[in-house]
């Protein structure tokens, strides 16, 4: 048996597309100014890196040093919230550098690219509603997932 269909850390290295959902419906979304909803053969996609790949877990590893170099700060009791804005804010540094681009996806009638990364991952937040998924966190679960870079391999 061949197991090179099986290697999840070069298909997280080339990425995959994700079909983005509406932040609050949950349904998947379509290039189409009359209907967001309607399946017009245009799906409004993001290509994310697995976080399986290399590079990923070297941007991990940079940040994690980084942060454990950071000089703690005077205990004032602030550090001891964790607020929504906070998991928004660092969920959106961790996914931007896996986003490698966007089809379908327009900043009024210009295509977005790399650059409005953060833009469009801002456009809604995190909250706690469980059948709510920001765009950010849908990238994440997607990312954190080998089925979606592996595809058939891992439904056979």
């Amino acid at each position: 048996m061949d197991f090179t269909k099986f290697d999840s850390v070069a298909a997280s290295e080339q990425g995959a597309d994700y079909h983005l959902k509406c932040a609050a419906t949950g349904k998947p979304l379509f290039d189409n100014d009359k209907d967001p909803y309607a399946d017009n053969g245009k799906p409004c996609l993001i290509t994310v890196k697995g976080q399986e790949a290399a590079s990923v877990r070297e941007q991990s590893r940079m940040r994690q040093k980084a942060k454990a170099q950071e000089k703690p700060s005077a205990d004032d009791g602030e550090d001891d919230f964790v607020t929504f804005d906070d998991l928004h804010n660092e969920a959106v540094k961790i996914i931007i550098p896996r986003i490698i681009g966007f089809k379908n996806i327009r900043k009024g009638k210009k295509e977005i690219g790399l650059e409005d990364a953060e833009w469009l991952l801002n456009l809604n937040r995190l909250n706690a509603h469980p059948s709510e998924e920001a765009f950010v966190k849908q990238l994440s679960d997607f990312s954190a997932s080998r089925a979606g870079f592996l595809g058939n391999a891992s439904t056979a």
